[in-house]
């Protein structure tokens, strides 16, 4: 699996964990974004070996290189759930922290994606 990839699967996996559970929705979007990428049944373990451990934002940031990155992560979290609880928008809110991106990022993020900051 490529680089890239990996890091937008983790940082989708991570937005799904943070609110302590994964509905069918979120298990939906991971699992499409697999099958877009035809990948095989070591990325399916990788998912559920990802999926088994801790929300670690830390971890995900350290692996983004480039502000590009650090906005398709966000982008790619976001994308992954439905803001729907306090533990996701804190997750967000960490995440953006952790990437060092400015609110004027987040909002453009949200704006692209049509859905308020």
């Amino acid at each position: 699996m490529q680089r890239k990839a990996l890091l937008m699967l983790r940082a989708m996996i991570q937005a799904a964990k943070s609110d302590g559970q994964i509905d069918a929705r979120e298990m939906e979007r991971i699992t499409s974004r697999l099958d877009e990428a035809g990948e095989d049944r070591e990325a399916r373990d990788f998912v559920l070996q990802q999926l088994r451990g801790p929300v670690d934002i830390d971890a995900l940031a350290r692996d983004v290189t480039s502000q590009q990155d650090a906005a398709e992560v966000y982008a790619a979290s976001f994308m992954a759930i439905e803001v729907d609880t306090d533990a996701e928008r804190d997750y967000l809110a960490r995440l953006a922290t952790a990437l060092n991106l400015p609110r004027e990022a987040v909002e453009r993020i949200h704006a692209s994606l049509n859905v308020p900051a």
